[in-house]
């Protein structure tokens, strides 16, 4: 289950803990050599509540940023891992009453 999983990952990669966890979109990664799917889930309101629990070879760094400065780090290049982009595009859509 995608959501089960998005919580138990950000769980164990950030620390952070939140409620209402749900689907906000779906992508296909690379259709043309790849068959995975990329779920965006959002999860309000967390909070860090457990250490990090990383993998092997993990190692991440969690920075907060306010949400009305996403799009000039997008602009920027700052963000440009194109599933995060089109996760913060599934976020817009949704803030914005769409999905």
């Amino acid at each position: 289950d995608p959501v089960v999983t998005a919580v138990r990952e950000l769980r164990e990669e950030t620390g952070y803990e939140g409620k209402k966890a749900r689907v906000l979109g779906k992508v296909f990664a690379n259709p043309a050599i790849l068959t995975n799917t990329c779920h965006t889930i959002l999860v309000e309101n967390c909070l860090p509540k457990h250490p990090v629990q990383w993998d092997s070879g993990e190692d991440l760094i969690t920075r907060l940023v306010l949400l009305d400065e996403v799009p000039d780090l997008v602009a920027a290049g700052t963000i440009r891992h194109s599933l995060v982009v089109v996760a913060l595009h599934h976020l817009d859509l949704w803030r914005r009453g769409l999905k």
